[in-house]
């Protein structure tokens, strides 16, 4: 059940492994406590929450909340972070 909860948020946002995100459920009764973290590459930007959602309807509320935290500003920094990835040079081995 958490790892839906982070995965939905995840995917709600966009988020991949060139941005910056954290996300962290646990299950607290009848509530999967979720916390979540978005940073700009540099980390002088943040879009940061956490909920209490409830169990018997944790997928959806998990879309809700990454989708409300996408509308102040996550994806914005995610996307910013994977202009970002694709100007920097590869390195050499």
């Amino acid at each position: 059940m958490t790892s839906t909860v982070e995965r939905s948020i995840l995917a709600e946002l966009g988020g991949g492994c060139v941005a910056p995100i954290g996300v962290y459920a646990r299950l607290q009764g009848e509530y999967v406590n979720v916390s979540v973290r978005v940073l700009s590459r540099d980390g002088t930007e943040e879009v940061a929450d956490s909920r209490d959602l409830p169990v018997e309807r944790h997928a959806k509320a998990a879309r809700e909340f990454g989708a409300a935290l996408r509308e102040r500003g996550a994806a914005d920094l995610i996307e910013q972070a994977r202009r970002d990835d694709i100007r920097i040079p590869a390195r050499e081995e």
